[in-house]
């Protein structure tokens, strides 16, 4: 459980990464709408229990389409990050160049 939720933080941070006003439209929605779901599929299990799992099986399929978009905005943030981090790794590399030739004067 608490692999699945880092991982979804994760996947969210970078989303937010590549368009943060768009993830926290799609964070809003498949928030919201999972939670009219599960409130529909609560209601009805006790009236008929067949029509709340077709509730609650709409209800992830229909968030699913924006989880599917969160994930793409994370996939898309992908190129930003190794950016970052090759110039990161390229920066501390120059630095221990220079370390190494101020340290053995060669």
């Amino acid at each position: 459980m608490s692999v699945t939720i880092i991982s979804g933080v994760v996947i969210c941070v970078l989303s937010y990464a590549y368009d943060p006003s768009g993830t926290l439209k799609l964070i809003s929605v498949v928030v919201s709408i999972r939670g009219v779901s599960w409130l529909a599929k609560k209601i009805t299990h006790s009236m008929n229990p067949d029509s709340a799992q077709i509730i609650d099986f709409a209800g992830w399929s229909m968030a699913g389409l924006g989880i599917v978009g969160i994930i793409k905005n994370a996939m898309r943030s992908m190129n930003s990050v190794s950016d970052f981090f090759n110039g990161t790794a390229s920066f501390f590399g120059k630095v221990a160049w220079l370390f190494d030739k101020i340290t053995f004067w060669n």
